[in-house]
Protein backbone atom coordinates (compact mmCIF):
# COMPACT_ATOMS: atom_id res chain seq x y z
CA UNK A 1 0.00 0.00 0.00
CA UNK A 2 1.24 3.31 -0.86
CA UNK A 3 1.21 6.41 1.72
CA UNK A 4 1.94 10.28 0.74
CA UNK A 5 4.03 11.89 3.43
CA UNK A 6 4.95 16.01 3.44
CA UNK A 7 6.97 17.50 4.66
CA UNK A 8 6.81 21.33 5.81
CA UNK A 9 10.65 23.36 5.61
CA UNK A 10 11.01 25.58 8.43
CA UNK A 11 14.84 25.39 7.96
CA UNK A 12 17.77 23.77 6.41
CA UNK A 13 19.10 20.73 7.09
CA UNK A 14 22.85 19.80 7.78
CA UNK A 15 24.64 17.79 5.15
CA UNK A 16 27.25 15.17 5.89
CA UNK A 17 28.63 13.49 3.16
CA UNK A 18 31.43 12.60 1.33
CA UNK A 19 29.47 12.79 -1.63
CA UNK A 20 29.04 15.17 -4.64
CA UNK A 21 25.43 16.54 -5.80
CA UNK A 22 24.59 18.23 -8.88
CA UNK A 23 21.49 19.70 -10.79
CA UNK A 24 21.20 17.36 -13.72
CA UNK A 25 21.31 20.02 -16.86
CA UNK A 26 20.87 17.89 -20.19
CA UNK A 27 18.24 18.40 -22.37
CA UNK A 28 16.55 16.33 -25.17
CA UNK A 29 18.25 12.62 -25.83
CA UNK A 30 20.85 13.16 -23.48
CA UNK A 31 18.81 13.88 -20.41
CA UNK A 32 15.95 11.08 -21.71
CA UNK A 33 19.34 8.63 -22.00
CA UNK A 34 20.54 9.70 -18.36
CA UNK A 35 17.01 9.25 -16.95
CA UNK A 36 16.83 5.77 -18.54
CA UNK A 37 20.62 5.07 -17.20
CA UNK A 38 19.98 6.43 -13.65
CA UNK A 39 16.47 4.67 -13.50
CA UNK A 40 16.95 1.24 -15.03
CA UNK A 41 20.51 0.66 -12.98
CA UNK A 42 19.57 2.32 -9.76
CA UNK A 43 15.17 0.28 -9.17
CA UNK A 44 17.41 -3.01 -8.75
CA UNK A 45 16.19 -4.87 -5.85
CA UNK A 46 14.25 -1.88 -4.48
CA UNK A 47 11.05 -3.07 -2.25
CA UNK A 48 8.77 -0.55 -3.82
CA UNK A 49 6.29 -2.87 -6.01
CA UNK A 50 5.41 -0.48 -8.64
CA UNK A 51 9.00 0.42 -9.76
CA UNK A 52 10.94 -2.93 -9.16
CA UNK A 53 11.74 -5.19 -12.26
CA UNK A 54 9.55 -2.45 -14.48
CA UNK A 55 11.30 -0.46 -17.31
CA UNK A 56 11.61 3.03 -16.68
CA UNK A 57 9.85 4.32 -19.98
CA UNK A 58 6.80 4.82 -18.92
CA UNK A 59 8.14 6.93 -16.08
CA UNK A 60 9.91 8.98 -18.06
CA UNK A 61 7.79 9.32 -21.14
CA UNK A 62 5.07 10.87 -18.44
CA UNK A 63 7.31 13.21 -16.90
CA UNK A 64 8.57 14.75 -20.89
CA UNK A 65 4.53 14.85 -21.48
CA UNK A 66 4.17 17.04 -18.77
CA UNK A 67 1.03 14.49 -17.12
CA UNK A 68 3.05 14.59 -13.19
CA UNK A 69 3.82 18.06 -13.95
CA UNK A 70 5.43 20.96 -15.58
CA UNK A 71 8.71 18.98 -17.06
CA UNK A 72 10.62 22.23 -18.03
CA UNK A 73 10.75 23.47 -14.37
CA UNK A 74 11.98 20.23 -13.19
CA UNK A 75 14.22 19.27 -10.31
CA UNK A 76 16.60 16.50 -10.85
CA UNK A 77 19.94 15.91 -9.09
CA UNK A 78 22.79 13.12 -9.27
CA UNK A 79 24.89 11.80 -6.48
CA UNK A 80 28.37 11.57 -7.67
CA UNK A 81 31.27 9.45 -5.88
CA UNK A 82 34.46 10.64 -8.03
CA UNK A 83 32.44 10.66 -11.31
CA UNK A 84 30.46 7.88 -10.85
CA UNK A 85 26.91 8.30 -10.74
CA UNK A 86 25.45 6.87 -7.79
CA UNK A 87 21.90 7.95 -6.93
CA UNK A 88 18.96 10.47 -8.09
CA UNK A 89 15.92 12.41 -6.69
CA UNK A 90 13.31 13.71 -9.41
CA UNK A 91 11.26 16.18 -8.29
CA UNK A 92 8.54 18.39 -10.22
CA UNK A 93 7.06 21.56 -8.25
CA UNK A 94 3.23 21.22 -8.31
CA UNK A 95 2.47 25.04 -7.35
CA UNK A 96 5.06 27.69 -6.41
CA UNK A 97 4.86 26.26 -2.93
CA UNK A 98 5.59 22.60 -3.01
CA UNK A 99 7.65 20.13 -5.03
CA UNK A 100 6.52 16.58 -5.31
CA UNK A 101 9.50 13.82 -5.48
CA UNK A 102 8.87 10.97 -7.61
CA UNK A 103 12.02 9.35 -7.35
CA UNK A 104 14.62 8.72 -5.26
CA UNK A 105 16.89 5.88 -6.10
CA UNK A 106 20.78 5.04 -5.34
CA UNK A 107 22.83 2.22 -7.09
CA UNK A 108 22.31 -1.08 -4.64
CA UNK A 109 25.76 -0.85 -4.05
CA UNK A 110 25.88 2.25 -2.68
CA UNK A 111 22.13 1.60 -0.71
CA UNK A 112 22.98 2.32 3.57
CA UNK A 113 25.93 4.75 2.81
CA UNK A 114 24.49 7.84 3.18
CA UNK A 115 23.51 8.49 -0.47
CA UNK A 116 19.53 8.86 -0.23
CA UNK A 117 20.06 11.20 2.89
CA UNK A 118 22.58 12.81 1.02
CA UNK A 119 20.13 13.82 -2.09
CA UNK A 120 17.38 14.51 0.09
CA UNK A 121 19.15 17.12 2.36
CA UNK A 122 20.02 18.89 -0.83
CA UNK A 123 16.98 18.57 -2.23
CA UNK A 124 15.05 19.99 1.05
CA UNK A 125 18.06 23.00 1.40
CA UNK A 126 17.33 24.23 -2.19
CA UNK A 127 13.20 23.81 -1.54
CA UNK A 128 14.03 25.68 1.79
CA UNK A 129 16.40 28.63 -0.71
CA UNK A 130 13.59 28.96 -3.44
CA UNK A 131 10.78 29.54 -0.82
CA UNK A 132 8.75 26.25 -1.34
CA UNK A 133 7.13 25.28 1.92
CA UNK A 134 6.35 21.91 1.21
CA UNK A 135 7.82 18.21 0.08
CA UNK A 136 5.34 15.91 -0.97
CA UNK A 137 6.51 12.03 -1.94
CA UNK A 138 4.69 8.73 -2.13
CA UNK A 139 6.13 5.63 -0.27
CA UNK A 140 5.09 1.72 0.14
CA UNK A 141 4.64 0.86 3.19
CA UNK A 142 6.42 -2.25 2.31
CA UNK A 143 9.53 -0.50 1.73
CA UNK A 144 10.54 0.27 5.22
CA UNK A 145 14.31 1.40 4.55
CA UNK A 146 12.70 4.64 2.51
CA UNK A 147 9.55 5.01 4.94
CA UNK A 148 12.29 5.44 8.02
CA UNK A 149 14.58 7.63 6.14
CA UNK A 150 11.48 10.16 5.33
CA UNK A 151 10.75 9.42 9.11
CA UNK A 152 13.95 10.88 9.83
CA UNK A 153 13.64 13.90 7.88
CA UNK A 154 10.31 14.57 9.50
CA UNK A 155 8.22 13.92 6.80
CA UNK A 156 4.22 12.59 8.37
CA UNK A 157 1.49 10.67 6.76
CA UNK A 158 -1.03 13.11 5.02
Amino acid sequence: MKMQLKKILIEQVEVKSQFQVNKLILEGKELEKSLKYCLSKFTEGILDPDVAGKSPDRFIDNLQKNVLGNFSKRYIINAYDGKEIIGILVGLPQESEFLHIYGLHVAPEYRNKGVASTLLSKCINDMFIRNVREILLDVHTDNKPAYNLYKKFDFHEI
